[in-house]
């Protein structure tokens, strides 16, 4: 089997290194949980505080703390510590779209040493359940004896993982994830498909390692990579390009980044049978109790297979799950619905027992038209047999349902 090992992809969003003043550049950050790390669910706030310790006449401090799912958080508000509260001014959470951005300082004095910082709330969006996942970490902490001379820190591991947790809503003992488990796409265009360039079918595969509360650093992710076409597809690495054969295997290893994030990232393009290319991808990774894995699918064909908004049709006055078409269909049919105001929505397909066959797409959509593209395939990325199934878009309070008929 041939083998790679590969320098983590996308480096350069990981490690900024601005102008700094140096006194500070050895400051750890530490982050305390205040709330329930399991079962929080929308409009329950995940509370915690950032202290920092090594520190040397720091008056002035920044930090911009990042979450995910994007759509996770509503409100963040702040409290600093009352031990700095007579000496510092602090200034609320300005909330952006995907993070938010905290301030404090004062003029005439300063911190050495360790000190809790402030308190921390993060309300959770409504749609928000107790199996959601959620992540909020610190992004970057700027902080020195004044706002143009300070030690700009992408602290390790500084997060605050919430719902990762068992049935019986229990802390994980340890766990390994990736995502997406499933991903379908296009074809990059011809000569495109060895090259980082966002084209089309780039697909980026995230494994990540939790442990003890947290998704530690410098984890080796070993991936394994089954080509079940007969496209040859490529893995993407910071120093080149490494073609999967058709129906070959292809292993490496990626280490976790601060956020304890071990990427891959891969790309296929058409050949001249236009037949569709599919991948298996396994991630494993070695623990104190022996080797952990988990999988993932990656789909690519000549469809057109992502979510594609109806730009020719006006904004819907209602939002409404429509008729599939073709219904009856042999082997692909589309499936469109409207939204008349943004929605957070999953759309899946369920055979005759309710079970779950395949899950489309979960996310926020604006308002708009769309459709999606099902190429009659499971989880599993097998062709499922005929008869009749059923299309669910679960909105937040809203299940939407129709049937179609599948002849093979």
């Amino acid at each position: 089997m041939p083998r790679w090992y590969l320098i983590p992809i996308l480096t350069w969003i990981s490690i900024w290194h601005p102008t700094a003043a140096d006194e500070n550049e050895g400051v750890e950050i530490g982050l305390g949980t205040l709330s329930p790390p399991c079962a929080q669910e929308g409009g329950d706030r995940v509370e915690f505080l950032v202290a920092a310790r090594n520190m040397v006449e720091v008056s002035q401090v920044s930090i911009i703390f990042r979450w995910a799912p994007l759509d996770a958080v509503v409100d963040v508000t702040s409290q600093i510590e009352p031990a700095l509260a007579g000496r510092f001014l602090d200034f609320p959470p300005l909330v952006g779209e995907h993070s938010a951005e905290y301030g404090m300082g004062s003029l005439s004095s300063s911190i050495d040493g360790e000190a809790i910082l402030a308190r921390f709330s993060f309300q959770l969006a409504p749609h928000i359940t107790p199996d959601t996942p959620v992540d909020i970490w610190v992004d970057l902490i700027s902080l020195g004896p004044e706002f143009a001379r300070h030690d700009t820190i992408h602290p390790l591991t500084a997060q605050i993982p919430t719902n990762y947790c068992d049935a019986d809503q229990q802390v994980l003992t340890q766990a390994l994830f990736v995502q997406p488990e499933q991903s379908q796409t296009q074809f990059s265009a011809t000569g495109h498909g060895h090259l980082i360039d966002g084209s089309a079918g780039e697909v980026l595969l995230t494994a990540r390692f939790f442990r003890q509360g947290i998704f530690p650093a410098d984890q080796l992710v070993v991936w394994t990579i089954l080509n079940e076409s007969t496209v040859a597809l490529n893995a993407l690495t910071a120093t080149g390009s490494i073609e999967v054969s058709p129906n070959g295997t292809l292993e490496g290893g990626s280490r976790s980044d601060e956020r304890g994030r071990a990427l891959l990232l891969l790309d296929a393009e058409a050949d001249a049978s236009g037949a569709a290319a599919r991948a298996a991808v396994t991630a494993c990774t070695q623990t104190d109790t022996g080797e952990l894995c988990t999988s993932s699918r990656v789909a690519w064909t000549m469809q057109q297979t992502s979510i594609a908004t109806v730009s020719t049709a006006p904004l819907p006055t209602k939002t409404d799950l429509q008729p599939s078409y073709p219904n009856p269909f042999n082997a692909a049919t589309t499936i469109p619905f409207t939204l008349a105001a943004a929605h957070y929505l999953q759309l899946d397909i369920l055979d005759m027992m309710g079970q779950r066959v395949t899950n489309l797409v979960t996310a926020t959509f604006s308002a708009g038209n769309y459709e999606y593209f099902w190429d009659g395939r499971n989880d599993a990325g097998q062709q499922v047999a005929s008869g009749i199934y059923f299309y669910r878009m679960r909105l937040e309070n809203t299940l939407l349902t129709r049937s179609m008929l599948l002849l093979r």
